[in-house]
């Protein structure tokens, strides 16, 4: 049987030297106006799309204190440029079960 260690919340991850990553830095002041969509970085396509999944997915650091479900992060082209765009919702999504069907006694 597996041991586990309970803790309240996993350590933040910092990058060497200490200092948060590109993307901490870069969505950390959107936590300011939750709702509110921004332009957030303009790049090539492909990268753009890559980048945004990689968000979504919570494979590239967050802002401290945040999770993947209390974000979204879209890529579209425009003009030949791929341009992320981010909003923080400021809530987690909760997951629900699907409903038990009634039973009958009778």
């Amino acid at each position: 049987m597996p041991e586990f260690q309970y803790v309240d919340e996993p350590p933040k991850i910092r990058r060497a030297g200490g200092r948060p990553g590109l993307w901490c830095l870069r969505l950390g002041p959107l936590t300011e106006r939750p709702q509110q969509w921004a332009r957030v970085r303009v790049m090539k396509p492909d990268t753009a799309r890559r980048t945004a999944y990689l968000l979504r997915k919570g494979e590239l650091t967050l802002p401290f204190g945040t999770t993947t479900d209390q974000w979204d992060v879209v890529a579209r082209v425009i003009g030949g440029e791929g341009h992320i765009f981010a909003r923080y919702t400021g809530r987690r999504k909760q997951f629900q079960a699907p409903a038990q069907p009634e039973q009958d006694n009778g």
